[in-house]
């Protein structure tokens, strides 16, 4: 892919998102999304108790526009 960013990044951040993804719930919990945001630690798509999904823990960080970082 032509994005400008290195594959040295791209594998920095893969290893990067491994490592959260396998902390204890506990260190994870501490980054959980702030109601009515979507970023953090969470489960984005949940939007109430009986709602049934498959499991999907999400890191959600907000990029662009640079102002909203």
């Amino acid at each position: 892919m032509d994005h400008g960013v290195s594959s040295s990044l791209v594998e920095k951040v893969k290893l990067e998102i491994r490592d959260f993804f396998n902390l204890p719930i506990e260190e994870k919990d501490k980054l959980w999304q702030q109601p009515e945001d979507i970023e953090g630690f969470g489960q984005a798509f949940v939007r109430f108790e009986e709602q049934k999904l498959d499991w999907a823990d999400l890191f959600n960080m907000v990029t662009l526009p640079t102002h909203l970082r």
